[in-house]
């Protein structure tokens, strides 16, 4: 069951505050990045030399890539000093109901390797340019930087996760990275909870935190209307282009790249408002904590057989259906009590895992979010043992997919975990403004599939 680092450990929650650290969901990954401009500026101890560590790593990267011919002992070296992976514990990334991260792997580990060596044969030297790969490298993205930053920096995460848990009053020891360290251990993986100060968290891609900043460095008009006409002129739109675009315009006119880097220097680190929580990433949690005390569901007895887990988790269903529709959590979905801004589908998602997960709880259900069955991720999958599994699979009414989630994509996970249509259910989440137009086509869809005596999911 979801549980944060506060509840499943008994840490007073002032106590935690206190510390400036994220009170983070153990079993559940939290949509934020480990921002590189806030290590400038931070002045948590442990994170003070945090930046000067990233820019000696990335500078040595580049001196070693300047010697190289792409197959010698420089690339071999500077392929040593890009770790690899993830650091485990952080409960940051994009699963919604895991903590599996993919992490900095080979692959990007080489397309890094050779994109940075085309900057340096391009006469750029920048260590910068790290920071910014996600902009402009197809296939890695913030989430990969941050996972590549925490691994440069890790002994510095632990130390302060020590600290605070140390002044928390936890007392865990385990053994991690060839130490023991002060860490306690996380309930759901075989890994330690390590945590972040809230000061060095944003939950934007830096992307698509540039306004409309213009394009600068096109020092001559030709120039200037080249650029405009490949992609665009502002960095806001250049980022919005097809990756492989800016990056060829980018080796070809290196002072763009230049000038990306002096627009994203200017800028000012932006930590994420925790107290606000716009995005909704950690607020779901004690929303629907507080739900499930006001608004127990009875229910008669823990499963048998499948048909009585299809039954159950139509109640539940139903159950979630009326807690939004008429107990007011459909304002969880929107940015703002307008509901003219709906959040993303991982909204939604949460939503539904938090209330669903403290019933499957009672009644001796598994519910697994984001199960991989071979043919992409179902949302979620229930089951008591091998025989009895029913999968959920959530949809919001803007999603261009709707129809197709429906009419093909839920047969084909049922078909990957063996199991008949019946055992599936579609949960149409309705955020647009005419709603009712939107659940037509699903209702549409699932009348011509009964007139051709086609087996339907509930």
């Amino acid at each position: 069951m979801a549980g944060s680092i506060t509840d499943h450990f008994s840490i007073n929650k002032e106590a935690f505050a206190a510390t400036g650290a994220v009170d983070t969901i153990l079993d559940v990954d939290s949509l934020y990045f480990l921002d590189p401009k806030s290590l400038k500026t931070t002045q948590v101890p442990e994170f003070v030399s945090s930046y000067s560590k990233l820019e000696t790593n990335f500078e040595n990267i580049l001196k070693l890539l300047k010697k190289s011919d792409g197959r010698d002992i420089f690339w071999n070296e500077a392929w040593k000093l890009l770790p690899r992976g993830e650091l485990k514990g952080l409960n940051l990334g994009y699963s919604i109901g895991s903590t599996d991260g993919s992490g900095f792997g080979p692959k990007h580990k080489r397309i890094t390797l050779q994109t940075a060596k085309q900057i340096v044969d391009a006469r750029i030297e920048d260590p910068t340019f790290f920071e910014l790969l996600g902009v402009f490298q197809k296939g890695i993205g913030s989430d990969r930087i941050s996972d590549l930053i925490s691994l440069i920096i890790a002994e510095d995460i632990i130390k302060y996760s020590e600290r605070v848990f140390r002044v928390v009053g936890i007392n865990q020891k385990r053994l991690f990275r060839g130490e023991i360290r002060d860490l306690p251990s996380n309930p759901f993986k075989p890994e330690p909870v390590l945590v972040l100060p809230q000061d060095l968290l944003r939950d934007l891609p830096v992307a698509r935190d540039w306004s409309e900043v213009d394009i600068v460095c096109a020092h001559n008009e030709a120039l200037r209307k080249e650029v405009n006409n490949i992609i665009g002129g502002t960095w806001k739109r250049a980022a919005s282009k097809d990756k492989d675009i800016l990056k060829r315009t980018l080796l070809t006119h290196p002072d763009l790249l230049k000038d990306l880097m002096h627009v994203y220097r200017t800028k000012g680190a932006k930590a994420y408002d925790f107290s606000r929580d716009p995005a909704g990433e950690l607020s779901w949690y004690e929303t629907t904590k507080r739900l499930v005390k006001d608004y127990p569901l009875a229910l008669d007895k823990t499963p048998q057989n499948p048909e009585e887990l299809i039954e159950l988790v139509r109640i539940i269903a139903l159950h979630f259906k009326q807690l939004v529709e008429n107990n007011g959590q459909y304002e969880l979905l929107y940015h703002d009590n307008t509901c003219r801004h709906h959040k993303p589908e991982r909204a939604a998602q949460k939503l539904f895992f938090a209330i669903a997960d403290a019933y499957c709880k009672a009644n001796d259900i598994d519910l697994s979010p984001e199960t991989h069955s071979g043919r992409g991720s179902v949302d979620f999958k229930l089951s008591r043992g091998y025989s009895m599994r029913v999968i959920v699979e959530t949809k919001l009414s803007t999603s261009s997919a709707l129809v197709h989630g429906y009419e093909t994509q839920i047969e084909e996970y049922t078909k990957a975990e063996k199991i008949p249509l019946a055992q599936a259910f579609y949960l149409p989440i309705l955020v647009t403004a005419s709603p009712q137009e939107r659940l037509k086509l699903v209702t549409q869809a699932r009348s011509d599939m009964i007139a051709k005596n086609s087996l339907i999911p509930n």
